[in-house]
């Protein structure tokens, strides 16, 4: 698994936090600007499956990072659609950062979810 720098991905574009909450389920539909990114955080609970999944509009590809309490890459989906979907079961219950990266030259409407 490729290691990356929470930082590294910050500095490519501004947005404000959003989706911030503990466990169970969520969804949001937003949208995300050309070459930005949008940030979740929430928190998954220690033993249990944690699924997030990303649907966009069709028109640019989207990539999914999550990142845990520390700054570490857990895991992410960096295909070439705008549908990306993870899942892993967390050691412990801690808070994680999802970021939901736009590659494309226009903005992108998504829907993300979590379990």
């Amino acid at each position: 698994m490729k290691r990356l720098a929470l930082s590294s991905l910050v500095l490519l574009a501004l947005c404000v936090p959003s989706f911030a909450g503990t466990g169970g389920e969520k969804e949001s539909h937003n949208s995300v600007a050309a070459n930005g990114f949008v940030q979740y955080e929430t928190v998954f609970f220690g033993g249990e499956m944690a699924v997030i999944t990303v649907v966009g509009d069709g028109d640019t590809d989207l990539d999914l990072f999550v990142f845990d309490d520390n700054g570490n890459l857990v895991i992410s989906d960096t295909g070439s659609t705008d549908v990306a979907g993870v899942s892993f079961v967390p050691s412990y219950t801690r808070r994680y950062t999802m970021l939901v990266k736009n590659l494309g030259s226009v903005y992108n409407v998504y829907t993300i979810r979590t379990n």
